[in-house]
């Protein structure tokens, strides 16, 4: 039933694909015919891994309603959707056209008219050059990231980042170069062009000049601190998630190859399990209805795969791009890895299909076939083989399956946090920007503000008291997250300080990561908002960043413990590390600590984990396998506790009881014929002791299926005996670590909640694909029908033959 429920599993996730891809292209087909504007591309689906892991900072100025209401709405949507030429001519024709009004009366009407002195004419002409300069700037601005592009590829590999940076630069050069422009025609056109014997003031030629300088030192300062802002967030990218995101990349292409080997084995088994000739040859009665069942279920699944391909391939040829299949396997591979339970189907049926029949584990040699090369093998190999140890079991795929999906998810939702830390510094920078534009235009405009500004600069640091926490709050804030960045979303860390219940330090999973705060979650659940300023002077233990940890298990035993005793437990516990090399390190190291008054000694045992403790539930899974093998070698060797040798506690250690005290505690008691508790004859020595009842462990006990048997290892008891507790069945999904499920509910509420019942298009689009899934099901139902009236047909017919045999 398990290999059932994944291959229904991979089914749904390769339908679910096939789903999303029509929907899809529906989409575009739609927008196609309400707007005769739009381009004719066709969109790919779009990656939120690869938009997430752009190294710039993105921004987006305008975003269209996604349902327009009005009218005007769909039209202004209509037009933005459209080409840029088509845009432009529609954004610049109107208003260039009104501007022209006064220039034609200046011309046609009456050449004497001006304003301040300057014809009109010319005057107009300068609106038109504020006015066509600004889309000019576009135009210049849009041009710029390629030779950025060619440029950098002299000096750098990555000349797609600079071209990605020319691009989120447009809008603050497009402004740089209209003011520019602006500033450099203002003065020329205004002064060579007044009316002769002009007596009036000229004097606001200048003062709009000082308005338009202070306006381009504005602009200046912007495109200085978006270029800033840019090259924070592609230094900062290189410098923490580069290699995180060409290592995930690179394991997700290979779990896509050892897919698509999976899928074309499956095929090849399937056809050469039916045989050449079985199209052909006669089956029998309970035969022949499963191979028209099969028949009508491979149909189906075809003419869907079919249908959707044919459709990408008409829109390929059409706009002239290659379009995948519906069922690529890249995209299957994705839709498995968004999900827990999927990543761990996924794992199962790459186990299933490369591991060799009779054994347990698969080896490099096994993955071969898959990839081009033995160096991207051996690398695909070490990608799955955590432990080094040579082979990889199925747990070891699952988690490593679960890990890449993790590792997907929490560099996109690292990099989507950090994106918005960038963002709310930009404001903060862009206020400065502005403070500093306003200060510069008072001065320029008023030779006289130079006092008044230098009075309430005073004022203002004799109030700064007020904002100097918050200031210095943001500041702790930036090198807290820019500069030393303990942790990533989805990280699990130590934080040591007075945090936690005791306030002595505790373990979190980092939740979401803000400019002046951060969110972490407990491992019991809780989520706890700590701000980056406390942060910042506390020491942070990164488990994810860590390598394979060490443990130490205290031990008190009693004294008199022999060193024989101690080198045996250390000695069976190194066999067991090296049977376990999976999970442990090949090491053990035992530590004296103190002898307490000739009564106990307390030892430590250190063993190594080869793994660090990000995964909560496996690293409970080792421990409590060698605590208990720990406590098997302790029984077996008869290490016991100091308490073992207080009276009473083992036969040979008897409780002796004499005085007054066994006369009061034993006044309603007779033993045998004749003698009452108050006989003061009573010798309490001939009193028969009972028999000692010694009852063993349960490790101990020879017909328990949990005992040691004669000659067996520890480590071959361990696959009999679940000596991790059942932490093994659990440890793979890290469902402790899980800080992204809580998010992805709110998304899907989120998008859920966007579709309301004012949509009139959307609803009507909904009841059609439910018609025709509805007519999908009435024809199913049919062929359904059909083929259970030719299995009637069939039964009749063998039971006629056999009645006729029987005559």
């Amino acid at each position: 039933m398990d290999r059932l429920d994944d291959d229904l599993a991979m089914l749904h996730a390769e339908r679910a694909v096939i789903e999303n891809d029509r929907k899809s292209e529906d989409i575009v087909r739609r927008s196609e015919s309400h707007s005769l504007l739009r381009p004719r591309s066709h969109r790919e689906p779009i990656d939120e891994f690869d938009v997430a892991t752009n190294p710039v900072h993105e921004q987006q100025i305008y975003r269209s309603p996604e349902h327009p209401s009005t009218a005007f709405a769909k039209f202004f949507k209509s037009i933005h959707n459209s080409s840029f030429i088509v845009r432009y001519f529609t954004y610049i024709i109107p208003l260039g056209v009104v501007l022209l009004a006064p220039l034609l009366c200046g011309i046609l009407i009456n050449r004497d008219l001006h304003v301040g002195g300057v014809e009109l004419e010319w005057f107009s002409i300068w609106l038109e050059i504020v006015w066509l300069t600004l889309w000019a700037g576009r135009i210049l601005a849009k041009l710029l990231p390629w030779p950025m592009g060619v440029v950098s590829s002299i000096f750098t590999n990555n000349s797609k980042k600079w071209r990605d940076m020319g691009k989120q630069l447009e809008m603050a050069l497009t402004l740089f170069f209209w003011w520019l422009g602006v500033e450099i025609s203002f003065l020329p056109t205004m002064r060579n062009h007044m009316i002769p014997n002009y007596k009036g003031d000229t004097a606001w030629q200048s003062t709009v000049n000082k308005v338009i300088v202070a306006i381009f030192v504005g602009v200046c300062l912007n495109l200085a601190e978006k270029i800033i802002i840019q090259l924070i967030a592609i230094s900062f990218h290189l410098r923490t998630y580069a290699d995180r995101i060409e290592i995930n990349k690179f394991n997700i292409g290979s779990l896509v190859k050892l897919y698509t080997y999976s899928k074309q084995k499956i095929t090849e088994d399937d056809s050469d399990f039916e045989g050449p000739g079985t199209g052909s040859r006669p089956g029998s009665g309970a035969r022949t209805p499963m191979q028209y069942v099969e028949k009508a279920q491979k149909n189906v699944a075809g003419a869907f795969q079919k249908a959707g391909d044919l459709g990408a391939k008409v829109a390929g040829d059409f706009t002239g791009k290659q379009v995948v299949k519906s069922t690529h396997p890249h995209q299957v591979v994705l839709m498995l890895l968004h999900d827990t339970e999927a990543s761990q189907v996924l794992a199962r049926r790459l186990y299933r299909t490369f591991v060799r029949e009779g054994e347990d584990t698969v080896d490099s040699e096994d993955l071969r076939p898959a990839f081009d090369n033995d160096e991207e093998a051996d690398a695909a190999f070490t990608m799955f083989d955590k432990d080094l140890n040579g082979d990889i079991t199925m747990e070891e795929l699952e988690s490593v399956c679960v890990e890449i999906g993790r590792e997907r998810k929490g560099i996109t939702a690292s990099l989507k946090d950090l994106d918005s830390v960038i963002g709310k510094f930009d404001n903060v920078l862009m206020f400065i920007v502005a403070i500093i534009t306003i200060l510069v235009f008072i001065t320029l405009i008023s030779t006289s503000a130079a006092g008044v500004l230098t009075s309430l600069g005073g004022s203002v640091l004799a109030l700064s008291w007020l904002f100097s926490a918050t200031a210095q709050e943001f500041l702790q804030s930036i090198v807290f997250v820019f500069v030393k960045h303990p942790f990533d979303v989805g990280d699990r860390v130590t934080i040591y300080g007075n945090t936690g219940t005791s306030l002595q330090g505790d373990d979190y999973y980092v939740k979401e990561i803000s400019l002046l705060y951060t969110e972490f979650k407990k491992m019991e659940g809780h989520v706890v908002q700590a701000p980056n300023s406390y942060l910042n002077t506390l020491f942070i233990l990164n488990m994810r960043r860590s390598g394979g940890l060490a443990e130490a298990v205290p031990l008190v035993v009693k004294f008199g413990t022999t060193i024989e005793q101690i080198d045996e437990l250390r000695r069976r516990l190194l066999e067991f590390v090296r049977a376990e090399k999976r999970e442990f390190q090949n090491n053990i190291l035992t530590e004296v600590r103190q002898i307490t008054e000739a009564y106990s000694l307390s030892l430590n045992v250190v063993f190594f984990y080869k793994s660090n403790w990000q995964n909560e539930l496996l690293r409970l899974q080792r421990r409590n396998k060698f605590i208990c093998a720990l406590m098997t070698f302790m029984i077996e060797i008869e290490i016991e506790g100091p308490y073992m040798r207080t009276a009473g506690q083992k036969p040979n250690v008897p409780f002796y009881v004499a005085g007054d005290r066994f006369a009061s505690s034993t006044t309603s008691t007779s033993y045998g014929p004749g003698h009452s508790s108050q006989d003061p004859d009573l010798d309490i020595d001939r009193i028969p002791a009972p028999a000692a009842r010694h009852q063993g462990s349960i490790l101990r006990r020879a017909r328990t299926s949990s005992s040691r048997q004669r000659g067996e290892s520890v480590s071959a008891m361990a696959k009999r005996v679940d000596f991790s507790l059942g932490m093994k069945d659990v440890s793979s999904s890290d469902i402790m670590g899980d800080v992204f499920a809580d998010g992805e509910r709110r998304q899907a509420v989120k998008n859920a909640a966007q579709c309301s019942p004012s949509h009139e298009s959307v609803i009507e689009e909904e009841v059609e694909a439910r018609k025709s899934e509805s007519r999908a099901e009435a024809e199913a139902d049919d062929e359904k029908a059909e083929i259970r009236g030719k299995e009637n047909l069939h039964r009749q017919g063998n039971e006629n033959i056999m009645e006729r045999g029987g005559a």
